[in-house]
């Protein structure tokens, strides 16, 4: 559990980067936007087998 919630704020901080930084440095943020995404789907999955 302690994993998943570490997993969530890697995740949210990724989307976070990726959404603030898109006008100055664009590569890096489109590319931890998708990372973060994929992540937080993958994240859901885990979620929902603990469920």
């Amino acid at each position: 559990m302690r994993n998943l919630i570490f997993l969530i704020v890697i995740s949210a901080f990724m989307i976070w980067f990726g959404i603030n930084f898109k006008q100055t440095t664009p590569r890096a943020a489109r590319l931890s936007l998708i990372g973060g995404g994929i992540l937080a789907l993958f994240i859901l999955i885990g979620f929902f087998r603990l469920v």
